[in-house]
């Protein structure tokens, strides 16, 4: 096996492949990489049993073949590489050798006894995301996915048609928030589905250069290409919970807010404690908006009062900030609303510029 590839594009397709081996605390499952060079491409592809990549790179075969390399190896290998392209060939049974216009060197070859290439198969169900689609899919929905591995059905991204539409509905959820996202886009799409929120980062990642993504599933597994690059990942085996019944219930009280004047109030909040877990502040609405917290140990006693668009009776509610404002985030316009039936009921924040986004908070529970 002998070719040449410029240095960038390799490096870029082993570094996604190294996305793809890595688990949720970063270690390494399998240590390997698959090398096929043949027709003026090089195919690369890894897989960690519950997720495989495959990636295909225009090349300069001199001499086709198959290798499969130790992917640390290589990474190290490849830091220390300049110049525009890489000639890389088999010099041996057990070593390659990779070369520059100034630098040369060689890895020792795995044995591949035990070894498979990644298979995949063909999947029933399909939908299409554009680059700009699938950002705005990522950006409203993962920072809101559970990593309570007691609760397994929460932790990923919920993937289900609309059944009165043809939209499509992504949405993410823990104990104390959802998010739920709709997107209208071409589909052949069923049933519900939940990639894990690990995955979900991993294809962000991988993908982050790509115009449009299609994917295709079925009940146990996701696929993704850009037509160029594929990524496969196992589902979770749950049932996820349904949330309809919270994300679309009547919110009769109504209140209108700058995001930024909150935010700054938040900011307050946050100054006054030394403890980050005891984050908890009152949102009183009776005209106009009040944050405060409660004084103690850990805390010095803040409040400011904010003006706003109220419509309802006087309550008051207790919100963590930190998750209130992590939902503040993903909003566009510089006035939300914020909706609700009664203190001890979820928290709505609505934006009039994204109508298809919805952001549920749980209130806390206060005593003062």
């Amino acid at each position: 096996m002998k070719f040449r590839i410029k240095r960038t594009e390799f490096n870029r397709a082993v570094k996604s492949a190294d996305i793809t081996q890595k688990g949720e605390k970063g270690a390494l499952s399998i240590r390997w990489l698959y090398l096929q060079a043949t027709k003026g491409n090089l195919i690369i592809s890894t897989t960690n049993h519950l997720e495989t990549f495959r990636t295909r790179i225009k090349a300069d075969i001199e001499k086709s073949g198959s290798v499969f390399m130790n992917i640390v190896d290589l990474s190290q290998v490849l830091m220390a590489f300049t110049g525009k392209e890489l000639s890389i060939s088999r010099s041996s049974k057990s070593r390659i050798q990779i070369e520059s216009e100034v630098a040369r060197t060689q890895i020792h070859l795995p044995s591949p006894k035990g070894i498979d290439p990644p298979k995949t198969k063909k999947l029933p169900y399909r939908f299409t995301l554009t680059k700009a689609e699938f950002r705005e899919v990522y950006d409203k929905c993962y920072f809101a996915i559970g990593e309570n591995d007691s609760r397994k059905n929460l932790m990923g991204l919920n993937i289900k048609k609309d059944p009165d539409s043809a939209r499509l509905v992504f949405t993410g959820a823990d104990s104390f928030r959802i998010t739920e996202f709709q997107v209208d886009t071409t589909n052949k799409a069923e049933g519900s589905i939940i990639l894990p929120k690990t995955s979900l980062k991993k294809i962000s990642k991988i993908f982050d250069k790509s115009r449009a993504l299609k994917f295709a599933y079925d009940d146990n597994f996701l696929a993704i290409t850009d037509g160029t690059t594929y990524f496969h990942a196992k589902l979770i085996e749950a049932e996820y919970p349904n949330l309809n019944r919270l994300v679309h219930a009547e919110h009769p009280h109504h209140l209108r807010f700058d995001i930024a004047k909150i935010r700054k109030a938040f900011a307050l909040m946050k100054r006054s404690t030394d403890n980050d877990k005891r984050a908890v502040s009152k949102l009183r609405l009776n005209g106009n908006l009040s944050v405060s917290n409660q004084p103690d140990a850990y805390t010095i006693a803040a409040e400011t009062e904010l003006p706003c668009k109220y419509t309802g009776e006087d309550m008051a509610i207790g919100v963590n900030i930190n998750f209130f404002d992590e939902a503040l985030l993903r909003l566009g316009s510089k006035e939300v609303t914020l909706s609700v039936a009664h203190p001890e009921a979820p928290i709505y924040l609505l934006d009039p510029k994204i109508p298809a986004f919805k952001s549920v908070v749980m209130p806390v529970r206060i005593k003062w």
